[in-house]
């Protein structure tokens, strides 16, 4: 007798690593256009430089990382503008590191629970 198995396949979802950096060798050259390409669980990797950008982590649990670490990576968001935000539902699993945040006349960091 013969017996025939059937294996169905899915593709499993695993985290992604996406980069951003100041030149076109990175995934992105913008933090918040790497948030809005990202899902839950990616990491983003962001090479050292000067980012003029507020960002908003969307209610997405991801890490952002510094490649090098505060000393060289700095986020200056627009005048009047929060340098971060979490304000929509985020984790704890939702993680910044390494970054000098240098705030314009609004807050550096805007945690909304």
């Amino acid at each position: 007798m013969l017996t025939h198995l059937l294996l169905l396949l899915l593709p499993s979802a695993s985290a992604a690593t996406i980069t951003v950096g100041v030149d076109k060798t990175y995934d992105y050259q913008s933090i918040q256009e790497a948030i809005e390409a990202s899902t839950d669980g990616d990491t983003i990797t962001v090479g050292a430089g000067s980012y003029v950008e507020a960002i908003d982590f969307d209610g997405k649990d991801i890490e952002i990382i510094s490649d090098d670490g505060a000393a060289v990576t700095f986020l200056t968001p627009p005048s009047s503008t929060d340098a971060v935000t979490f304000g929509r539902g985020e984790s704890s699993d939702a993680t910044l590191d390494g970054f000098t945040i240098q705030p314009t006349g609004a807050r550096g960091l805007f945690i909304e629970s």
